[in-house]
């Protein structure tokens, strides 16, 4: 009997852990999603309130699943690996400008400060704050 129940622990252990780890994997990638625009290049709010993007819409970069959206930049995300630990997630994207030849390749570390709203970029090093368009 007490066999029985360390063969079927051992059977379901295995299952725990992966569902730990990809539940938590998940929770890594979505605070990152979002618009974001540097401190400082507009008018800042109180510390915990979510900017309004209207107030700097070309310094602005919105960050999806699948790719990064500097003004007038299209990028698409072609390396993540997310560092749950730190709450960080580090990007390598390929950027293509919408209505000229040529692009780029870049990299970023975004990392999570605190539960307000906001972000460290690196590079360049800047803290960013979420913003928000209005309904």
């Amino acid at each position: 009997m007490v066999e029985s129940r360390r063969l079927r622990f051992a059977a379901t252990c295995p299952l725990l852990v992966i569902s730990i780890l990809v539940s938590s994997a998940a929770k890594a990638e979505e605070w990152w999603h979002g618009s974001f625009v540097p401190t400082g290049s507009a008018i800042e709010p109180d510390p915990f309130e979510v900017l309004d993007c209207y107030e700097a819409p070309d310094t602005m970069v919105t960050y999806t699943a699948d790719g990064v959206f500097p003004h007038e930049t299209e990028c698409r995300i072609s390396e993540k690996i997310a560092l749950r630990e730190m709450q960080a997630v580090w990007i390598k994207f390929d950027c293509t400008y919408p209505d000229g030849p040529g692009g780029y390749e870049k990299s970023e570390l975004l990392i999570r400060a605190g539960n307000g709203p906001h972000i460290m970029r690196y590079t360049p090093l800047e803290a960013m704050m979420r913003c928000e368009w209005p309904k």
